[in-house]
């Protein structure tokens, strides 16, 4: 299969190419899956990348709308790989610098599209409790990221719940035994046809609880589901040319 270099359009943001350097000469083109300041998902089509986890590498993110390319150090998390399609979660270093430096075009992104949505299987339906003080309300997950929640309420609840600086939400993942509980802050709620929706920010995660994790976990075999289902089209309709 052709190799190609996949772009992330989230929001009409053009995004960033990326490429793991095995030489100076030699690039594989990759397909960004999620990114923050401390890890890359990264999945590769029609070509394995020769590493091992804790192995180490170099990724390049190039920025397409200001044409700017940045570099980092980065170690393989973990591999694998599923119907022709293989995804690596990569730890980057020396990210925190820009931060530090102030690197306003590269951190912003990093702050905004560091964790990108995926909506859940059609047929799982997931409903969420949502806990104010003593109010009650039931939602249904409409999509997810590793740092918030997008939920459904119908208009009686969201009359009653408004637009609060902090709640708690119930949940229980697919193929998860335990409910999570984990607090959150609603960052907006917008009206549609019959109900309202709601975007909710995590508080609270710091990488090591057992929540995050299995929302990460979650999220990650979406994309991954997303990323075979495009895999599958595209070589559909290359074998259709």
């Amino acid at each position: 299969m052709e190799k190609q270099m996949y772009h992330v359009r989230v929001g009409g943001d053009p995004g960033f190419e990326v490429n793991l350097i095995h030489t100076a000469e030699e690039k594989l083109p990759g397909n960004l899956i999620s990114l923050n300041l401390h890890e890359a998902a990264v999945s590769f089509a029609g070509a394995r990348p020769e590493l091992r986890e804790n192995d180490k590498a170099r990724l390049e993110f190039i920025r397409v709308t200001h044409r700017e390319t940045f570099l980092f150090d980065a170690e393989l998390k973990s591999i694998e790989q599923k119907e022709g399609v293989v995804t690596c979660l990569f730890g980057l270093h020396g990210t925190d610098s820009l931060r530090d430096a102030g690197d306003q075009t590269l951190f912003s992104y990093f702050n905004r599209r560091g964790d990108f949505r995926t909506k859940p299987d059609p047929d799982e339906d997931i409903p969420v409790t949502l806990r104010l003080g003593r109010f009650k309300a039931e939602a249904i997950l409409s999509d997810i990221s590793i740092s918030g929640i997008g939920l459904r309420v119908t208009e009686k609840d969201a009359a009653g719940l408004g637009l609060p600086v902090r709640l708690i939400m119930v949940f229980r993942i697919p193929g998860e035994k335990d409910e999570l509980r984990v607090t959150g802050r609603a960052r907006y709620c917008k009206p549609h046809s019959g109900y309202f929706h709601y975007g909710i920010e995590f508080l609270g995660f710091s990488g090591f609880s057992k929540e995050e994790k299995a929302v990460a976990a979650y999220v990650f075999r979406l994309q991954q589901r997303n990323l075979q289902q495009q895999a599958i089209v595209k070589y559909s309709d290359k074998e259709g040319d």
